[in-house]
């Protein structure tokens, strides 16, 4: 039950200005971790290096959380995919679920929103982030400079 590979996330698409500092702050904020292993594999056909991390929690449920969290996330201007380490429960379980499995098939839009059917344990916690988000884009319906928090962030490191 304590599998490291089942507290781990596999996250790619990183920027060359992703740091292991930048993602233990990111992180951090859905769970505690165990390790951060940032790595760089330079493809043998002299293509662009692949950055990648795998992110180990201390807890099991810290990885679907990351996942639905921080999936998608801008960090200096590239989307990042946030998934569980592939050979695993986790990853058995986040793929089976049809509403997650639509959404990576589909083509990706600014306006997607995280209501992915889920089980138990963050259905509440979505509510409320969905009423969160409902809220906030009533209240900045007519004025168009919204900030996205990430992006903010992810400013702050350039």
């Amino acid at each position: 039950m304590d599998d490291p590979c089942e507290r781990t996330c596999y996250v790619c698409n990183l920027h060359e200005n992703v740091t292991e500092e930048l993602l233990r702050e990111l992180f951090s904020q859905v769970g505690p971790l165990d390790t951060i292993i940032l790595r760089t594999s330079n493809s043998r056909d002299c293509g662009p290096a692949h950055r990648y991390a795998l992110i180990v929690f201390k807890h099991e449920m810290s990885v679907p959380f990351a996942c639905e969290m921080l999936d998608r996330i801008e960090l200096f201007t590239k989307q990042i995919l946030v998934r569980p380490k592939q050979g695993t429960q986790q990853a058995l379980q986040y793929w089976s679920n049809s509403s997650v499995s639509a959404l990576h098939n589909s083509t990706p839009s600014p306006s997607i929103t995280r209501n992915h059917a889920s089980s138990g344990l963050f259905d509440t916690y979505r509510r409320r982030q969905n009423e969160r988000e409902q809220h906030y884009q009533k209240r900045t319906r007519g004025d168009k400079t919204g900030v996205n928090i990430f992006t903010m962030f992810t400013a702050a490191y350039r």
